[in-house]
This record gives C-alpha cells, sequence and structure tokens, in this order.
C-alpha cells in the first residue's frame, strides 16, 4: 500500500499547530509565532543514554546545514497529512492537555506554510505512543512519570528500545518523504502572524466530553 505523501506546496509543507486562548493573545500582541521549546527528552529523570546522544547529534547536524535561523528553541507542529495518524495513535489528547491555559479554556488551532529547507527537522512519534506501547507490551509506558514511580523490571529498558527507534528517525525536514505515521515537526523559525491562519478554537472540557462525537478540529475534513 503505497504511503501518503505530505502535502507540499513548490518547497512548502502545511502544518497545523495547537496553543491555548493565552498564547493566541500573546502571538497576536507580539506579531508572531515564535519558536519556545527545546528538543524534549521524553526519558525526563532517567540516566543519559546513548539514545539521548544520538538524537542530540542529529538534530545538530541538521541544523548546521542552515544556522541562521535557529535560536535555541524550535515550533512543535505537526503536518496536515499526519494529524489522522496522530489521532490513531492516541496521540492527540496529549497535545490537547498542554493547550489547557485555567483562563479562557479555550483550545486554538492554527495552520501556516513551512520553508522545507530550513533547517527544521521531524521524526516520527508512532515508536513513543500509547498505542505503539499497549500492542507491545500491553500497557502504555509513555506514562514514563508513572513507570518510574511504579516501575518493574525490564520496563526501562523496553521503553529506551522505543526511544532509539524515536530518535533514529529524526531527519531533516527537506529529505522527508511523507512515510511517517505520527510525523512531529521541529521547526527552527519564528511564523509571522500575517502567515497565520486561524482553524479553529473550541473549548478543551467540550473537547474531552466530545471526543467519542468526532469533535472537529477544523471547519473542513479533520477530525480528532
Amino acid at each position: 500500500m503505497p504511503k501518503e505523501k505530505v502535502e507540499v506546496l513548490g518547497e512548502e509543507m502545511r502544518a497545523y499547530h495547537f496553543t491555548s486562548g493565552v498564547n493566541w493573545e500573546s502571538i497576536r500582541a507580539k506579531g508572531s509565532l515564535e519558536p519556545y521549546s527545546t528538543p524534549e527528552i521524553p526519558l525526563l529523570g532517567l540516566p543519559t543514554n546513548p539514545y539521548t546522544q544520538s538524537q542530540m547529534q542529529r538534530i545538530e547536524h541538521i541544523i548546521a546545514s542552515n544556522p541562521r535561523y535557529w535560536n535555541g528553541n524550535f515550533l512543535v507542529a505537526i503536518p496536515e497529512s499526519g494529524l489522522n495518524g496522530w489521532k490513531e495513535n492516541e496521540l492527540m489528547d496529549r497535545v490537547i492537555m498542554r493547550c489547557r491555559d485555567g483562563i479562557t479554556n479555550k483550545v486554538v488551532l492554527l495552520s501556516f506554510s513551512v520553508d522545507v529547507s530550513n533547517g527544521s527537522y521531524i521524526k516520527d512519534h508512532t515508536h513513543f505512543s500509547p498505542k505503539r506501547f499497549i500492542e507491545l507490551y500491553g500497557k502504555d509506558l509513555s506514562d514514563f512519570v508513572t513507570l518510574l514511580l511504579d516501575s518493574e523490571g525490564g520496563e526501562i529498558e523496553r521503553l529506551l528500545q522505543q526511544f532509539e527507534l524515536c530518535s533514529d528517525s529524526v531527519i531533516g525536514l527537506g529529505d522527508y518523504n511523507g512515510s511517517y505515521q505520527a510525523p512531529e515537526l521541529w521547526i527552527a523559525q519564528p511564523i509571522p502572524l500575517n502567515r497565520l491562519k486561524l482553524e479553529n478554537q473550541f473549548d478543551f472540557w467540550g473537547y474531552f466530553r466530545s471526543k467519542h462525537m468526532n469533535f472537529p478540529l477544523t471547519t473542513g475534513h479533520l477530525h480528532v
């Protein structure tokens, strides 16, 4: 079965970013969506391991190809072709959970185009998803905080094995062929306000109440 290709317009890819209502107000005030995330290590609290080092070496090599964009942070987004994969791998709830601000209780979905040759990178989050852990081990080991508090023999090693696969999937955006099931895009540039499209705003709690009712991500065909 052929892999779904990413939506590429010339040298650009369409990407989606979830944020909170408070952050959206800040973005409009600043006039841009700024990179604010550092490369996350999902093994927070675990001893340093070669898989972590391997991922960072890959990222540094990609950034070195176009360093003028990078200020040390990234903007995390999902390619349009990957939204359904994030839902199928049971990752979307975690994205929405990070958008709660406790003030507006609004989740904002933005879209924008990304230059595929700007030093950004992409990786496959499938390897570190609840669905994959349940398939392999019968429970979600990606909830690593719980794992560290209540760990049994061998589980941390299983966690490291999956993180190795996730680390090995890191490639430059320009080399991506659309084959990842749950692609996660790390963008090394700010996005000006005039390039942002407001796709949707919805209630944080309403999402979780309605999640089994095909709650819409956008006004179009994309759903979580």
